[in-house]
């Protein structure tokens, strides 16, 4: 009985050695294999102009708060390039002119405004800059109401009954 036992236990361990190496095997196949070479390269003047942003955006500033629904973008760029504006949901294409410049003028919603500018070159190489502009209704400054001319007048002609009696 005792042989009968000490040999079972060893046959079920052979297969359980035989399983677990065929999954092993099947995990090493079925899994990608990631090249872990390190490729140093040098800085070249293509991989520099890439980094370099030649998109300038003038008006307006990011974060602007504002109390007119309508505004104007304007930037600069490399010349002839496409420029592709979005305003919310609105889409706006130009052309930058000869000099770089571009301008378009849009319309604001209540609220923080997404405006994003994407530039393209004749590459098809993409620069993109994202501004958030605020328009609300309320004016940003509270004025004290000013005086009527009636008022000045009701308050002068006070100063002189008191100086009478």
């Amino acid at each position: 009985m005792k042989k009968e036992l000490f040999l079972a236990i060893l046959i079920g361990l052979l297969v359980g050695l035989v399983i677990v190496f065929g999954v092993y095997r099947t995990k090493i196949i079925f899994t990608p294999k990631n090249k872990n070479t390190t490729l140093e390269t040098s800085p070249s003047p293509e991989a520099s102009a890439d980094i370099l942003s030649n998109l300038v955006i003038h008006s307006p500033l990011n974060e602007t708060i504002q109390e007119e629904d309508s505004i104007t973008i304007a930037g600069s760029t490399n010349h002839n390039e496409f420029v592709v504006i979005l305003v919310n949901e609105e889409e706006f294409i130009t052309t930058a002119d000869e000099s770089g410049n571009f301008s378009i003028s849009a319309t604001l919603e209540v609220g923080s405004n997404i405006i994003q500018i994407n530039s393209i070159n004749e590459d098809g190489k993409l620069t993109t800059e994202e501004l958030t502009v605020i328009y609300t209704t309320k004016p940003l400054i509270e004025t004290p109401e000013e005086e009527t001319a009636d008022e000045i007048t009701d308050a002068s002609s006070d100063s002189n009954d008191q100086d009478e009696k």
